[in-house]
């Protein structure tokens, strides 16, 4: 019986409540069930829709298109050139010399006649370092490429100061102390003529010696000949296009020999001056002249 009566007692509490405490949660859900009716955008027409739907697929094809074909036409224009003849080294040249022979250059930079352009594009400054190890009369060497496969190799040369005479060949003398291999038919210009020398030490001291002399005394010297003493190794016997003889010390040419023309107006005739260690003159002998 007291179960029935609890049972009976919930009810009633039930029933006593509200209707609106009731119904709440069913106007909350219409509530919200209506904002959200509210926030639906209205369907468009079909008609609208459809062209902007197809102007976006078009947008989209070209594009995709555009993804695919553009590659594959540089890949295809890049196999055409490198099969191509242009591809490959066409005409060489040399700018810049005028002692060491054009092919002496060309021949040292490596360059083959079917080496592709692209490769060489890659490999100018080691073929530039490869000239300038291979011919030391040179200051700068660079490879230039035009219309496709035209090679010009642009250099700089160390200027000339003269000959060196050896068994009757000549052979270039640069600035910088090197004495080129290339045989030279016979001496051009108003050079000296150099006999006795060789590359190193003695040599680069008498460069370095001619080029501080007044221009005027280099235009008057024919010949230097190093004739090295066993009292002074560094004795050189100069002969003048007057016709005069200097005996001279390579350590103090710089300093006498700009008074040459006074020593040479002093002489009655044609002879030698000697200013290895004072100064002297005195006229050929048949023994002395030359």
């Amino acid at each position: 019986m007291a179960f029935f009566r609890k049972k009976q007692a919930r009810a009633q509490k039930q029933v006593q409540k509200e209707p609106t405490e009731i119904i709440k949660p069913w106007r909350r859900y219409l509530d919200k069930k209506d904002q959200a009716s509210e926030t639906i955008r209205p369907a468009r027409p079909v008609g609208e829709v459809l062209p902007k739907l197809k102007a976006t697929r078009k947008r989209h094809l070209k594009r995709n298109l555009i993804i695919v074909l553009v590659p594959l036409c540089l890949l295809l224009i890049f196999v055409a050139y490198y099969v191509s003849p242009i591809s490959k080294v066409g005409n060489v040249s040399v700018q810049g010399t005028e002692v060491i022979a054009d092919q002496t250059i060309i021949d040292h930079s490596g360059v083959q006649k079917n080496d592709h352009i692209l490769k060489l594009l890659r490999q100018k400054k080691k073929i530039s370092a490869a000239i300038l190890a291979g011919v030391p009369g040179l200051k700068t060497a660079e490879l230039n490429i035009s219309n496709f496969n035209q090679l010009t190799f642009n250099v700089t040369e160390y200027r000339q100061i003269g000959y060196l005479n050896k068994k009757n060949h000549y052979y270039s003398v640069l600035s910088n102390g090197t004495i080129l291999k290339d045989v030279v038919a016979k001496p051009v210009g108003n050079l000296p003529v150099l006999e006795g020398f060789t590359e190193g030490k003695k040599l680069n001291f008498l460069i370095k010696t001619f080029k501080n002399l007044p221009l005027s005394i280099q235009n008057d010297i024919s010949e230097i000949h190093l004739t090295h003493s066993k009292i002074n190794p560094y004795q050189v016997r100069i002969y003048m296009n007057d016709e005069n003889e200097v005996i001279a010390d390579l350590r103090t040419i710089q300093k006498k020999l700009p008074n040459y023309p006074i020593y040479a107006k002093a002489l009655k005739q044609k002879g030698v001056i000697d200013i290895e260690v004072g100064v002297f003159a005195y006229p050929f002998s048949k023994d002395t002249k030359k």
